[in-house]
């Protein structure tokens, strides 16, 4: 099986249906549709402050640690397990809770 073969037939596609689904002061919880293709797990980068990165071998996740107030875009895509093919990114950006007097 040549290059292209493999990919095709192994590359995860995108994630589908990205969605955040509680907001917390601290936390952020995410959930998506698992993509075609083959996949293991899925790789989390959370962008703003602080910067975090996670994985999860199920179709939802809970960001922890966040700033009240903060905002942060998550990136989630699928990988294979020796992660030497990944599928493309699907983003989704969100604030937290601000705090309450």
């Amino acid at each position: 099986m040549d290059r292209i073969q493999h990919l095709l037939l192994w590359e995860p596609d995108v994630i589908k249906s990205l969605n955040v689904t509680k907001v917390s002061e601290t936390n952020i919880a995410l959930s998506w549709s698992a993509p075609e293709g083959n996949r293991d797990f899925y790789y989390i980068q959370v962008r703003g402050q602080p910067y975090l990165k996670m994985t999860t071998h199920t179709e939802s996740a809970v960001v922890k640690g966040l700033i009240p107030g903060g905002y942060y875009t998550f990136e989630v895509n699928a990988k294979v397990e020796d992660e030497s093919i990944e599928g493309d990114p699907l983003n989704i950006s969100s604030y937290t809770s601000k705090l309450e007097h």
